[in-house]
């Protein structure tokens, strides 16, 4: 049963982050899993899980999938990496349309109690390339496999 939910809530959020009017117009893919990425393919995003950890209490099982979400962009002009500008989307602006993409959807449609962003690092590799490394834990509930 939890496997169902972890496998609902992460086609969920992929299928937010697709369809999302606001990064339609710029994202190239969102992709499962970390890989080598064309540069073709920029700006992009990237789903990865990250844990699974349950608790059971009282014929309830409680869990919370950790997920972290990649967003990458090619930037040349590097006044523009960081905020971009009407044009130009910086690695700022990518992050905040993300977490306001899927902070429309708190319950992600009903797949979910309810998710959090506890942190989001930026990090820098090589010029022109810049990433956030987005952490999102979705919490969800259901009743233990004794169906109590």
């Amino acid at each position: 049963m939890s496997t169902q939910l972890v496998e609902d809530a992460w086609t969920e959020v992929k299928s937010i982050l697709t369809n999302d009017t606001t990064l339609k117009t710029y994202i190239k893919n969102v992709y499962e899993g970390y890989r080598q990425i064309p540069h073709q393919a920029f700006p992009c995003i990237i789903l990865e899980p990250v844990s699974e950890p349950e608790e059971v209490a009282m014929h309830r099982r409680h869990i919370d999938f950790e997920i972290t979400i990649y967003a990458l962009i090619m930037v040349y002009n590097a006044d523009k990496q960081i905020i971009g500008d009407a044009n130009i989307k910086g690695i700022v602006d990518l992050v905040r349309d993300i977490k306001n993409a899927l902070c429309k959807y708190q319950s992600l449609n009903g797949k979910c109690i309810s998710h959090k962003f506890p942190s989001t690092e930026y990090t820098f590799e090589s010029y022109p390339i810049r990433q956030a490394e987005i952490s999102m834990v979705i919490e969800l509930i259901t009743a233990t496999e004794t169906g109590r």
